[in-house]
C-alpha cells in the first residue's frame, strides 16, 4: 500500500472517513485534527513517519513540518477554504520526486458550507471579502474544465507554465480537447 493523506474540513468528518476506511475496507488508518491531545497527535505522526500507518484522514492541523518524502497521493475529501491552503497541501506529495496523485472532490454543497461558516464569524467585513475571494478563487479552479490546472496554480502565483510540459498530468490536458474563449454577446 502506498503513503497518502485525505483532508477533511472538519473533526467529524476526518472520524467518519476514518471509520469508514477502517471498518469497510479494513485498512491500516488513522485521523489527525487539532483536538487530539498532543501525545495522540505525536504517535499518529511518528506511526506514519515510520511506515507503520499508511494513511492520515486529517484536517488542514496536520502538515505543518511533515517532511515524508514517498507520499503518493493526496486527496482532498473536501474542498480547501483557499487556493494557497490547496497548494501547500498538495506539496506534500511525491517530494522523491516519483509520480504521485492529487485528487480534489468538489461539491456544491462544500461551496455553500464554506461561504455559511465565512459569513457567520466574527471577522471584520474586509476580512470576511479576503476570505470570500480566496474561496471564490478556489471554486472558479474547480469548475474550470478546459484550462491546464498546472497552468493555473502557477498563474496564480504569478509564474509561467507552458501548458505542454503538463505531459496530460492533469485532468483537463488527459481530456485533450482544445478550448477558445468566444465573446457571445457579440456573435
Amino acid at each position: 500500500h502506498s503513503t497518502g493523506l485525505i483532508y477533511c474540513s472538519s473533526r467529524n468528518k476526518c472520524e467518519h472517513v476514518c471509520d469508514i476506511l477502517k471498518s469497510k475496507y479494513k485498512m491500516n488508518v488513522a485521523y489527525y485534527h487539532a483536538q487530539m491531545s498532543e501525545s495522540k497527535k505525536n504517535e499518529v505522526q511518528n506511526k506514519w513517519k515510520n511506515d507503520q500507518i499508511k494513511l492520515i484522514v486529517a484536517t488542514v492541523a496536520f502538515g505543518m513540518g511533515i517532511n515524508k518524502a514517498d507520499v503518493r497521493y493526496v486527496i482532498h475529501y473536501s474542498m480547501p477554504k483557499s487556493f494557497e491552503g490547496y497548494y501547500q497541501e498538495i506539496g506534500r506529495a511525491g517530494r522523491d520526486n516519483e509520480k504521485s496523485h492529487c485528487i480534489l472532490y468538489y461539491s456544491y454543497h462544500d461551496r455553500k458550507c464554506q461561504e455559511f461558516l465565512i459569513t457567520k464569524t466574527n471577522l471584520k467585513h474586509t476580512m470576511i471579502t479576503h476570505t470570500l475571494r480566496q474561496l471564490t478563487e478556489m471554486i472558479d479552479f474547480c469548475e474550470e474544465t478546459c484550462e491546464c490546472r498546472r497552468v493555473i496554480a502557477l498563474k496564480y502565483f504569478d509564474e509561467v507554465f507552458d501548458r505542454k510540459n503538463c505531459n496530460r498530468m492533469c485532468d483537463n490536458c488527459k481530456k485533450n480537447i482544445s478550448c477558445e474563449a468566444r465573446n457571445v454577446i457579440n456573435e
